[in-house]
């Protein structure tokens, strides 16, 4: 199990902080594998020291690492070794508080990749006993019980992933239980399987001098024949998403927003204004809520509901205003259902049902990381959340707000890689149109970021708004995204590609080779 059948070594499976992704027969098996540490608030701390010694001929690695901020200290030693065949791997560590901390998670951490989960049988073996159960593909919910969030599995120490054409894949656990989750949720191309479980509370105190033990052994055999099921229908035809820029929330709760709302609708712009308003726990609202939005009904796009924090809106409190506005005559703009927090929040095991046109909530690639991999790996989940979010509500407009490089927005300097910035929103965009998404608001932290290419990018792709688009229907290579504007009148078709590659990157189009440089993004007009 490792990446020596893709043609590398053990090497390359280091990378700075996590080890991965390993390969056998072809096959991804597993993504990444480390060490978390998670402060009070849910912050990574990143490892500020990460040393390794790699024995190729020996199949292993050793590691000295260590976690330190303003509010945790911890330190620890591992090791992975792999065999021979590729088919088994040990990894543990020893890690110890050099401080007093309270933290939401510490510990080992592996995540799985989409392909390998969805479909597959997993089994697990917990202190509650044994359970079976089939990964759809949509994204499994993660439900709130007591205010604590759950995981996909009751608490484990043994976990087994199986599919006719993946093969067996045996995971053994030591030090803690840990659980399985979907993090699609978060906009992740992946699962997780983590300590502690969630349902025991967070944050905990951990000790000065408090040891941690956590250890996996892994084993896979490989299957005997690997014809995938059908997969699920390329998306047809679909159109190319508004695109517009953030605009704040106003809490209409309080005086002062309802005067800066009557200045926003009362000013002299020509472009109408997409509104994002919290209606609160209540299901009453101010009245001159309601003669504002009537009065100035023409000048609204649409009409984002939030709820207080990051959750949903009350749906009684959106019946209540559309009710009102109804009755006033002037509801001549969507309604939209938006959080401030995750698609999770749409999904915590139940129907969203209320009286809306679209749910809108953000998204970003790094809230669980921001090196390059993971920012890559992770444009594709947005055509899975959309997928879910309509099966969950029964609508179909999506609406995305904000679309960006940090949600919250990173207190300190960002770490976004500046070459990927423009690629990464090359192919979300790909795969928000593909998608069906309506429309995506973006955050002032990605304008910010753009250079003088990515200016002129937002330009071109401003005037595709409503165009209609289409799936590629070429192989292409990994990490190029792509999709084709279906010619219109005399104007024909032209395809928009972006390669979040780091080396340049092919395609064969109308039998010519169309090289794409690396992290590039491209408009390629056919042949003549």
């Amino acid at each position: 199990m490792n990446a020596r059948s893709q043609g590398s070594s053990l090497r390359d499976l280091v990378r700075q902080g996590y080890i991965g992704p390993f390969w056998c027969e072809g096959q991804e098996i597993l993504r990444r594998i480390f060490v978390t540490v998670r402060d009070r608030r849910w912050g990574e701390v990143p490892p500020t020291n990460f040393e390794y010694a790699i024995d190729e001929p020996a199949g292993i690695a050793t590691f000295n690492a260590r976690h330190t901020s303003d509010e945790v200290d911890f330190e620890w030693r591992g090791t992975l070794k792999i065999s021979e065949n590729g088919q088994e791997l040990r990894f543990s560590f020893e890690g110890k508080a050099l401080r007093d901390m309270e933290v939401c998670r510490v510990g080992l951490v592996v995540l799985h990749p989409v392909e390998s989960m969805v479909d597959a049988n997993l089994a697990v073996h917990s202190p509650q006993g044994n359970h079976r159960f089939t990964v759809p593909r949509l994204i499994s919910p993660q439900p709130l019980v007591n205010g604590l969030p759950q995981g996909m599995t009751e608490p484990f120490s043994d976990l087994v992933i199986e599919r006719p054409d993946f093969g067996k894949l045996e995971l053994r656990f030591a030090g803690d239980l840990f659980e399985l989750e979907d993090q699609r949720n978060w906009g992740d191309a992946s699962f997780k399987t983590y300590c502690t479980p969630l349902r025991l509370g967070f944050p905990r105190k951990v000790e000065a001098g408090a040891s941690i033990l956590h250890s996996l052994e892994a084993v896979f055999v490989p299957a005997q024949t690997r014809v995938r099921p059908s997969p699920p229908k390329k998306a047809g035809r679909t159109r190319f998403p508004m695109i517009k820029r953030e605009s704040p929330l106003l809490d209409v709760s309080k005086p002062d927003d309802m005067t800066s709302l009557r200045s926003v609708l009362a000013s002299p712009s020509p472009t109408k204004a997409e509104l994002r308003v919290e209606l609160g726990t209540g299901l009453d609202f101010p009245l001159d809520l309601v003669a504002l939005l009537s009065r100035y009904n023409e000048r609204i796009e649409r009409l984002l509901i939030c709820g207080p924090g990051t959750s949903l809106p009350p749906p009684q409190a959106i019946q209540r205003l559309r009710q009102k506005l109804e009755s006033s005559g002037s509801l001549n703009f969507p309604l939209v259902a938006a959080t401030r927090g995750y698609f999770v929040e749409l999904n915590r095991g139940g129907k969203f049902e209320a009286p809306v046109t679209g749910v809108g909530f953000p998204l970003t690639a790094t809230v669980h990381g921001d090196d390059p991999e993971t920012i890559t790996e992770n444009v594709a989940a947005l055509v899975d959340i959309a997928e879910t979010a309509r099966h969950l509500t029964g609508v179909s407009e999506i609406v995305i707000s904000p679309l960006a490089l940090y949600h919250p927005r990173a207190a300190n300097e960002s770490r976004f890689p500046k070459v990927l910035v423009r690629p990464w929103l090359a192919a979300t965009l790909v795969h928000a149109a593909l998608a069906g998404v309506t429309s995506i608001t973006l955050a002032a932290d990605l304008l910010e970021a753009l250079d003088s290419g990515g200016v002129a990018l937002m330009a071109s792709l401003l005037e595709c708004a409503g165009l209609d688009v289409e799936p590629v229907h070429l192989p292409l290579p990994a990490g190029m995204h792509a999709l084709t504007f279906v010619s219109k009148g005399s104007e024909p078709a032209r395809m928009l590609v972006a390669n979040l590659n780091s080396e340049a990157a092919s395609l064969t189009l109308d039998k010519r080779d169309v090289r794409v440089p690396p992290y590039g993004v491209m408009w390629i007009e056919p042949a003549r």
